[in-house]
């Protein structure tokens, strides 16, 4: 396919020659419809992606195949989240059927996982089983805000750590090497078969034994998810589609309700970000129809089990609202949060790119009628064309992208919010972005497989499916959804 030389002019010398080529590393096709949501996780070795017609694909980044596919909505899907904990993966999805759902398999189930891919299933016999469903909230969806998701307690602990030479370990955090046939969804840059034939042979003894078809363990998924960590769920307001309603899983109960304002007409709730400050206070970033973005702060402990678990849970958490103004002319389309929690970013249907920030101020002060209005936004930025959503930030703060209408991703710096290039491979638009995770230590260089003398110079399967592995963890990836279900993946710096 020929390519025009779409990457523009960037003007910071430190950048030059870092930035995506004017053509994507490798394209995943699979999704029959338009893609609406993207996320890395597990350290970069796998990625979630959701489409318009309610499907959701779990993709394993080293092969460039699916892990599991299934239908998760019978309607479009706003958003997916997914994050691997030990041997189990949890999978969050919010469709507009009015559902968010979570979803859990372990990784010993994943050879009876479903794998047909959407564009596969008309013409290919449909076998394997869909991840099980743990839980499933009804929420309202008549609004295009997704939902937004916070961990309790400190769960970056739970997760398991990078290993500093391959693959993690067999239960599960490193993905493994199918075997799977052919199929639309793999990736157009041709991937080595890393299985022999006695692996494949003592998967196919074992499939037998278990008598056939295998089905996923729902009891013990559902257990461990169950067991785990406990989270708070932003979704918008269920009878007014201006306020914020704050749900607890596994409770399901709803924990707080953060009301639509009542002195501004602000039209629909149209992105929230639920994060605690480095102050560890709760925060829940806003932005609506009408262009305003706001920010409240909870007063309450919000930790209190014994508040979340009570009947009165809903009146006793207060929220202030310490940030207000009015930063788009047309309808504010996302936010995201910068991983320093000083800041955090807006776009909208229009051309501007906000900064905001993110006051600290006492319970008192900020409770005063008009305490809101003393803080102003840290940038106003116009980025050219209308029309940017999907705003994601690089975990390492750098950087940040959005999808943009006019077919292109876009990425700026996040200290000016100034271009740094334009991505433009996708023919009819591009609905969501995502980043990879950054190592932000040196574990890329001091961790290399080669760095490890048992394995230097080793060119066994193993070997090369760590190395393969190692890579995939260190690739600072960006991902991008288009209008016609394809995956772009593209290496930044």
């Amino acid at each position: 396919m020929e390519h025009d030389n779409i990457r523009e002019k960037v003007t910071e010398p430190e950048f030059q020659g870092l930035l995506p080529s004017s053509a994507p590393n490798y394209i995943l096709r699979g999704h029959g419809a338009a893609i609406h949501a993207v996320r890395l996780f597990a350290q970069n070795l796998r990625l979630v992606s959701g489409d318009a017609d309610g499907w959701v694909v779990v993709w394993d980044m080293v092969t460039k195949r699916s892990i599991v596919s299934w239908k998760a909505h019978q309607s479009a899907v706003l958003e997916v989240k997914a994050f691997q904990f030990g041997s189990v993966t949890e999978i969050y999805t919010h469709g507009k059927d009015h559902k968010l759902c979570v979803w859990g398999f372990h990784a010993d189930d994943e050879l009876s996982l479903s794998r047909s891919l959407p564009l596969d299933v008309a013409r290919t016999h449909h076998t394997g089983s869909p991840p099980s469903l743990v839980h499933s909230l009804p929420v309202n969806a008549l609004n295009f805000c997704s939902f937004s998701l916070l961990f309790l307690g400190n769960w970056c602990q739970s997760r398991p750590a990078r290993h500093n030479w391959g693959p993690i370990n067999s239960q599960g955090v490193q993905p493994r090497a199918d075997g799977a046939p052919e199929q639309t969804g793999e990736a157009e840059k041709g991937e080595p078969k890393l299985r022999d034939e006695s692996e494949k042979a003592q998967q196919s003894e074992s499939s037998k034994a278990a008598g056939g078809e295998e089905t996923a363990n729902p009891q013990s998924v559902q257990a461990l998810i169950e067991s785990g960590i406990q989270s708070l769920i932003a979704v918008p307001n269920t009878l007014n589609s201006g306020g914020i309603d704050i749900y607890h899983l596994p409770s399901k109960r709803r924990v707080s309700t953060i009301p639509a304002e009542t002195s501004i007409e602000t039209g629909m709730l149209m992105a929230v970000n639920i994060f605690v400050s480095k102050s560890d206070e709760l925060y829940a970033a806003a932005a609506y129809e009408d262009g305003h973005v706001m920010l409240f702060a909870c007063r309450a402990d919000f930790r209190n089990q014994d508040a979340i678990q009570s009947n009165d849970a809903d009146s006793s958490w207060k929220w202030d609202k310490t940030y207000s103004h009015k930063s788009h002319k047309q309808p504010a389309l996302s936010i995201d949060v910068g991983p320093c929690k000083t800041y955090f970013l807006s776009s909208a249907a229009d051309s501007m790119l906000v900064k905001h920030p993110i006051p600290t101020p006492s319970p008192a002060s900020s409770s005063l009628p008009g305490a809101a209005a003393r803080y102003s936004p840290l940038i106003i930025e116009k980025a050219g064309p209308a029309g940017q959503e999907s705003l994601r930030v690089r975990s390492d703060g750098l950087v940040f992208a959005t999808a943009c209408w006019d077919d292109t991703v876009k990425v700026y710096r996040c200290q000016t919010a100034k271009k740094m290039t334009s991505l433009s491979w996708h023919k009819e638009g591009c609905h969501a972005v995502a980043f990879g995770e950054i190592e932000t230590g040196d574990g890329a260089s001091s961790g290399s497989l080669m760095d490890n003398p048992r394995l230097a110079g080793t060119f066994s399967l193993a070997a090369v499916q760590r190395r393969r592995a190692v890579n995939v963890q260190y690739t600072h990836w960006l991902v991008a959804g288009s209008k016609l279900g394809r995956i772009s993946l593209w290496e930044m710096y």
